[in-house]
C-alpha cells in the first residue's frame, strides 16, 4: 500500500512540475539559441579547485592539445594565457554585476588579452548587459554565445528532450554543472573534469555564536592567506549567514545536479570522467587525465 502511494504521489508531483517547467520554457526561453559544434571528440572541463595545479604540473601539454572550457575567475591565473581556452562560461550574474577587484580583472583580461578565438557563454537572461556587450565589442576574438538557463523539474524524459533542444537545463548550483551540460550539448563525446575538489565541508567552522564559517580555496589563491569567513547567504553580508542545515542542503542539491547531468550524458551517449586529483564528486567514473590520449 505504501509503495503504491509513493508511486502515485511521485507521478503526480512529476506531472505537476513538468507542466510548470514547460510553461517556463514557453515564456522564458529563447527558441533561437544555438551552440557551437564540438571541435573534437574530447573536451577538458576546468573547475577552479586547488587540485587543478597538480593537473597543470603533471600534464601541461594536454591542456594545450585538447579544447578546454574554463569558468568564472580562471582568467586571473597565469594559466589562462598558457592554455588559451576555446570556451569560457559564466552563469552567476556576479560575473557581470560585481565591482570586486577580481571580477573587474577578469573582465579587463577578456577585453584586452584574449588574442585567440574564444566563445564566451552567458545565460540568456543577461542579454543586453552593457559590460558583456563591451567585452565582445572591444575584442573581436570573442564570440558571444547565449544559452537558456530555464531549469527543468519533472519527468526526466521530458527534461532530456528540452535539454537536447537547448530550451532548458538541469538545475545548475554552480558553473561547473552548466559547463558539463554545455559540453554534452555541443556534442563532445568524452568530457574530462579537472579541478573539481568540492571539499568545502572539510573547511567548516562554527564559532560560539553559532555563526558558520568556511574557507573557500581556488587554484589561483595564495593558500597561506586564505582565512575563515562567515558563510553569508548568497555571498551578501547584509542577508545573514547560512546555518549548518542550509550548507548541507545546498551541498546535497549540488551533488544531485551532477547526478542529473550524468543521467543526461548517458541519454546522449556521452562519457564524463572525473579526472580531478582530489574530489568528492561520485556521479562520474574516475579516470586519470593522461587517459585522454587513449
Amino acid at each position: 500500500m505504501e509503495r503504491s502511494y509513493i508511486i502515485i504521489s511521485t507521478t503526480i508531483r512529476n506531472a505537476f512540475y513538468s507542466i510548470l517547467s514547460v510553461l517556463k520554457v514557453v515564456f522564458k526561453s529563447d527558441f533561437s539559441v544555438t551552440l557551437p559544434k564540438a571541435s573534437s571528440d574530447k573536451l577538458i572541463v576546468i573547475a577552479n579547485g586547488p587540485s587543478l595545479l597538480k593537473a597543470f604540473e603533471k600534464s601541461p601539454e594536454l591542456f594545450k592539445t585538447y579544447p578546454c572550457i574554463a569558468t568564472n575567475m580562471f582568467a586571473i591565473g597565469k594559466e589562462f594565457d598558457l592554455i588559451k581556452p576555446l570556451y569560457y562560461v559564466w552563469l552567476d550574474a556576479y560575473m557581470w554585476t560585481s565591482k570586486s577587484d577580481n571580477v573587474i580583472k577578469v573582465q579587463q583580461t577578456l577585453q584586452r588579452d584574449v588574442d585567440w578565438k574564444m566563445h564566451l557563454f552567458v545565460p540568456q537572461f543577461s542579454k543586453g548587459n552593457a559590460i558583456i556587450r563591451e567585452i565582445v565589442k572591444s575584442n573581436k576574438n570573442i564570440s558571444l554565445v547565449y544559452y537558456n538557463y530555464t531549469y527543468f523539474a519533472g519527468f526526466p524524459s521530458i527534461g532530456h528532450l528540452l535539454y537536447k533542444l537547448n530550451l532548458s537545463a538541469p538545475r545548475a548550483w554552480n558553473v561547473t554543472i552548466m559547463s558539463l551540460f554545455l559540453g554534452i550539448n555541443m556534442k563532445f563525446k568524452q568530457l574530462y573534469l579537472v579541478g573539481a575538489d568540492h571539499t568545502w565541508h572539510e573547511h567548516l567552522y562554527m564559532n560560539n555564536e553559532n555563526v558558520l564559517h568556511t574557507k573557500v580555496e581556488h587554484f589561483y589563491d595564495d593558500q597561506k592567506s586564505i582565512e575563515y569567513v562567515p558563510f553569508y547567504k548568497n555571498g551578501d553580508s547584509t542577508m545573514g549567514t547560512n546555518t549548518a542545515k542550509d550548507f548541507f542542503w545546498i551541498w546535497s542539491k549540488t551533488f544531485e545536479g551532477y547526478e542529473q547531468v550524468s543521467a543526461y550524458a548517458v541519454n546522449r551517449n556521452t562519457y564524463i570522467f572525473n579526472a580531478s586529483k582530489e574530489s568528492f564528486i561520485d556521479a562520474f567514473k574516475r579516470r586519470d587525465l593522461s587517459e585522454i590520449l587513449k
